[in-house]
């Protein structure tokens, strides 16, 4: 399938000066495989010498909308370097924003609409999610900003201040 690759601007010198590029992979790995071949000079800053990603490179795969079926990848450098070390052959799946959403929506589904504390939320559905997450905080970050896109969206309602978790509430809207 098409994936549409973004090089951040730190990498361009070393991709051609090119700000994307488009290939044919269903992994990770084998999106990852076709930006080295055609960019050989970018292998030694997104690889390890045992071909593991680097710390400090973080990646991101997202889905776009359903009427536009080409998943996109972005690799950016991390300035506080919290990816996960991920083999180049890998074929493990990154959890999509719309996995997550579903996850979130599901949960407050079964709720009959009472409201649930945010906090509660974001630990449930990184329960259900396990491994797919980043370890650590990033994943429950993961999941708070997409409940403040749903919020924002207004497929949930929210009461309290988003921003802290214990204190605030969501739940679809009637």
């Amino acid at each position: 399938m098409p994936v549409k690759v973004m090089i951040p601007s730190p990498l361009r010198p070393f991709a051609g000066k090119r700000d994307s590029a488009e290939f044919n992979a269903s992994t990770v790995g084998e999106a990852l495989g076709h930006l080295t071949t055609e960019f050989g000079e970018l292998r030694k800053h997104l690889f390890t010498e045992e071909g593991k990603l680097r710390s400090f490179v973080n990646v991101y795969v997202r889905t776009l909308q359903r009427r536009m079926a080409t998943p996109s990848a972005l690799f950016r450098p991390s300035l506080a370097a919290v990816a996960r070390s991920v083999h180049a052959d890998s074929k493990e799946c990154l959890v999509s924003d719309h996995a997550i959403d579903e996850a979130i929506l599901s949960l407050l589904s079964a709720g009959n609409g009472r409201w649930k504390k945010v906090a509660m939320v974001i630990s449930r559905v990184a329960d259900a999610m396990g491994k797919d997450l980043p370890e650590g905080d990033d994943g429950y970050e993961q999941i708070a900003r997409r409940v403040e896109v749903l919020v924002c969206e207004g497929r949930l309602v929210l009461q309290g201040d988003i921003k802290n978790w214990r204190f605030s509430e969501v739940r679809r809207p009637n």
